[in-house]
């Protein structure tokens, strides 16, 4: 299983260029922390509400959380 892509240090805009190379499956970690932010996150939101990912969060410590995308 393909690890997944962390774009939590680049910078605006590289969540759909991300999103259009990654392949049927493949997970994105767009943003760690206490509630979802960033600079991905706006391009997210919109990615998923148009069907081409599906978001979800995991504990990754103590109140902290990895926001993640999986390519639909």
């Amino acid at each position: 299983m393909k690890d997944p892509t962390d774009i939590t240090g680049l910078h605006r805009g590289m969540f759909p260029v991300t999103l259009h190379e990654a392949k049927k499956g493949d997970k994105i970690v767009y943003w760690i922390g206490q509630h979802c932010g960033g600079p991905h996150r706006i391009d997210a939101a919109l990615a998923c509400k148009a069907g081409l990912c599906l978001l979800f969060c995991k504990r990754v410590g103590d109140g902290l959380f990895a926001y993640c995308a999986v390519k639909r």
